[in-house]
This record gives structure tokens, sequence and C-alpha cells, in this order.
């Protein structure tokens, strides 16, 4: 019993911690010093934090204190979609659908744009509606289209 106890103490002190590093993120990239943003990242990202996962990607995408990478990007939007993050399934269909870092494939935008509007993503949303109502990636229904942009 006393080691479990210390077990949920360490693991607390952990996730504290991270949250530390993450919002020392989220400082530094919002007071535009990027290159600090992804150090304070990439240790979280590389231990599977979701959302540093995102930041990463998204510094890689833009080339923000990285070089621009989108191969990279993909990588670690992948990571983070592949645990749920909306926010990176959005991302990674945009990337599909402008073939930046993967070959240019509707069918595959419309997928992973689709799985972010289920999840609530309002821009996915609509971006679902749009991509339903000119049928790229998916049949033109117009129907299903609507309901996307009413859920947008």
């Amino acid at each position: 019993m006393r080691q479990t106890a210390w077990a949920a103490v360490l693991l607390v002190g952990l996730s504290v911690g991270a949250r530390a590093d993450f919002d020392a993120g989220v400082s530094a990239y919002d007071a535009g010093d990027y290159e600090a943003a992804f150090a304070e990242w990439r240790p979280l990202a590389e231990s599977g934090e979701a959302r540093a996962q995102t930041n990463l990607g998204h510094l890689y995408r833009r080339g923000l204190g990285v070089e621009r990478d989108y191969a990279a990007a993909i990588v670690w939007l992948k990571r983070s979609a592949f645990q749920g993050l909306a926010r990176s399934k959005y991302t990674l269909g945009k990337m599909y659908s402008y073939g930046l870092g993967v070959e240019e494939d509707k069918a595959e935008a419309f997928r992973w744009i689709r799985q972010a509007a289920e999840a609530g993503f309002d821009r996915a949303q609509y971006n679902a509606g749009k991509m339903y109502r000119d049928g790229t990636g998916t049949s033109r229904d117009i129907a299903r289209a609507v309901t996307w942009y009413r859920a947008a």
C-alpha cells in the first residue's frame, strides 16, 4: 500500500512538471520565441504528449523556430492524431489536400477532415461541408453538406 501511495505522488508530480513545461512552451510561443517553444515541447512530444506533438507539427509546418519541414510535420501530427486530437486530424487533412509533405490525396484529406469534424472541430465541420458540397475526396452529397455546415 505504501508503494502505491508513493507512485501516485510521483505521477502527480510528473504531470504537474509536464504541464509547467507545456505552459512554458505556450508562453515562449506567444512571445514569438519559437526556438524556446520547440525546446520545451520536444521532450514532451517525444514522451507521447499529444498537444506537444501537435505543436511541433505546427512549428515544422510553418517553419517557426525550426527549418520548415512538411515531412516532419506530418510525423508529429500523425502521432497526435492517432491519440485523438481533432486539430491534428484537421491539419493532416489540409496537408493531404494540398500535397504538403505527402502526395496530394483528396480522399485521404477527406478522411482526416471528416474524423476531425466528427470530433466536433468547427473548422473541420465547415470543410467537411465544402467537401460534400463539391464532391472533393468523397461523393457529392448536398444533404450531408448542409448537415456539416449547420454543425459548424
